[in-house]
């Protein structure tokens, strides 16, 4: 039964534990041979489809306020992308919760909460 989960999207674990692993459950339905998730596969697809067709550099570039780019070390984001962020206008701070994997919120909420509220007072300090 928890074997569809993964043969259904795409092999691999996606199992988790802890707030991560009951969000991911709570989007879960059961099939007629196990668990799958709500979402239509197409439709997901088709969904994040223009993510890796399309760049947003250009819209990242209109940005004019700091900005605080919470990366996980377990993540998708890569250290090189987020260098890339923080590179382009100064304003950005990159943050990286080492052990967290795409769900940096749901693995680890103290430690995006220290980031955010430090970020938020360094920010206020400096009047913006």
């Amino acid at each position: 039964m928890a074997g569809a989960v993964p043969r259904r999207l795409g092999g691999g674990s996606v199992l988790r534990r802890g707030a991560a692993g009951r969000a991911w459950a709570a989007g879960l339905a059961p099939g007629p041979d196990g668990l799958y998730p709500r979402v239509d596969r197409d439709v997901m697809v088709a969904t994040v489809q223009e993510n890796a067709e399309r760049d947003y550099w250009d819209a990242w570039d209109e940005v004019r306020c700091p900005v605080l780019v919470v990366r996980a070390g377990k993540g998708m984001l890569k250290q090189r992308e987020a260098d890339r962020m923080a590179g382009r206008d100064g304003t950005t701070r990159i943050a990286v919760v080492p052990e967290a994997g795409h769900d940096v919120h749901l693995d680890d909420p103290a430690a995006v909460y220290g980031e955010m509220a430090g970020f938020l007072t360094e920010v206020a300090g400096q009047g913006r």
